[in-house]
């Protein structure tokens, strides 16, 4: 894994609208897939947990997050979104399932709300044990964070998990805070990408497999199977006598040409010089070496 962190790793985040959605593009470096130059990525879906105490700390984290906004990478969500009429616990515990990423801002008033000790925290943490969400504490206030069986084994922000109340500057604090949420959400896109490229990888590999078990499984002298060669052109070549792989192999170039002219001026443009390579490795069954041939002559085609 140490070594795939580097390939796909994040040249550069923009945005752009699609459908009304502003989604993000994540760059890939040119060699981790000649095939694709970028994702489309939807922003992150940020749930925040926190006590109507530091509602001060929840607008200052929205600031932050709306530099993150801007650039596509995330979409916020917190309970002063409720409309009026909404079954608020309902509403509430919807928007948490679906988030990529929970932000609960930690002090004594977080870990003596009922609410997010018995429903909000519960749900986080069943989520983020089962893969599908992250947990990023923010500490707000100086409390026992370090106590909790649960918050405890997270890497907190701001750096080294000190209190925002504690720095002397509210803004260097939430400075590290962006930076560290910033680097959260390239990390989990370079997860998402990587993923995405491994399945990418998978099924060009099984296409190509399937490809080489075809021609493996050809009629043996079967002439069609070479790229270049249709059922007309395969009964000029039995008319001029090679009926086989290992016959047109051994024929030469100009003889082919010559058997092409002799059947009329719709087959001079055919191009024959791949003809025996092809037929060559069909007489030795090097099946996976003909589809490798057949590719770069489709692509030099294309």
């Amino acid at each position: 894994m140490a070594g795939r962190s580097q390939e796909f790793r994040v040249l550069q985040v923009g945005n752009f609208k699609m459908g009304g959605e502003t989604m993000g593009l994540l760059f890939l470096p040119a060699a981790s897939h000649q095939k694709r130059a970028f994702m489309e990525i939807p922003p992150l879906k940020v749930f925040i947990i926190y006590a109507h105490e530091d509602r001060a700390y929840k607008e200052d984290l929205l600031k932050s997050l709306k530099l993150l906004r801007k650039q596509g990478l995330v979409e916020a969500w917190y309970d002063r979104d409720l409309l009026a009429g909404d079954d608020w616990e309902k509403v509430i515990l919807a928007h948490l399932q679906s988030a990529h990423l929970i932000l609960p801002i930690i002090s004594t008033d977080f870990f003596n709300s009922d609410f997010i000790e018995q429903v909000e925290i519960v749900e986080a943490f069943q989520r983020y044990e089962k893969g599908e969400a992250h947990i990023l504490p923010i500490i707000a206030r100086p409390c026992r964070w370090m106590d909790d069986p649960h918050i405890s084994k997270l890497q907190a922000l701001p750096e080294d998990g000190r209190p925002i109340a504690r720095w002397e500057s509210r803004d260097d604090a939430f400075e590290s805070v962006y930076d560290g949420i910033k680097a959260k959400i390239l990390g989990i896109y370079a997860g998402w990408v990587a993923a995405a490229d491994a399945t990418y990888r998978i099924s060009d590999f099984e296409k190509e497999k399937e490809k080489a078990n075809v021609l493996a499984a050809a009629k043996f002298d079967d002439l069609k199977i070479l790229e270049g060669i249709g059922p007309k052109i395969e009964r000029i070549l039995k008319e001029g006598g090679i009926n086989t792989w290992a016959e047109l192999a051994i024929t030469s170039v100009d003889r082919l040409r010559e058997l092409l002219y002799m059947a009329g001026p719709r087959y001079h443009i055919h191009d024959t010089s791949s003809w025996s390579i092809q037929a060559k490795f069909a007489a030795e069954g090097q099946w996976e070496k003909l589809k490798e041939y057949q590719d770069i002559l489709m692509r030099g085609r294309n």
